[in-house]
């Protein structure tokens, strides 16, 4: 996959962000491009997982996964702007509850979308 380098960094960066803020140790990243069309990056964690009430809107702006933090460490823009980079590499991003919260990024294989160039 061609890509831009920042905006992937910056997905990366706020799925393990999170898993380090909000889940627990051990934290997974498995990365995988055997597919020809795609490549998929998972981070896991064993956290408590994502709040149920917080799965439809995880991705909005300004949700914060713990109310009783501090606006300080987190306004709640980290997953908003995976979403937001994500889709500007048509890709995909999910989360699920499988022994604590797993994030999976789908990237197709391909040029940069024109709008990034």
């Amino acid at each position: 996959m061609v890509g831009d380098p920042r905006r992937l960094h910056t997905i990366v960066r706020n799925l393990l962000t999170n898993a380090a803020a909000y889940g627990a140790e051990p934290i997974t990243v498995t990365l995988d491009g055997l597919n020809p069309e795609r490549i998929v990056v998972t981070v896991a964690d064993s956290g408590p997982g994502a709040p149920a009430d917080l799965m439809p809107v995880i991705f909005d702006r300004f949700v914060r996964g713990d109310q009783t933090r501090r606006v300080s460490q987190g306004s709640g823009l980290g997953l908003a702007i995976a979403s937001e980079n994500t889709a500007l590499h048509s890709g995909t991003l999910h989360v699920a509850n499988h022994n604590g919260a797993v994030f999976t990024l789908t990237l197709p294989r391909g040029e940069v979308p024109t709008a990034m160039n």
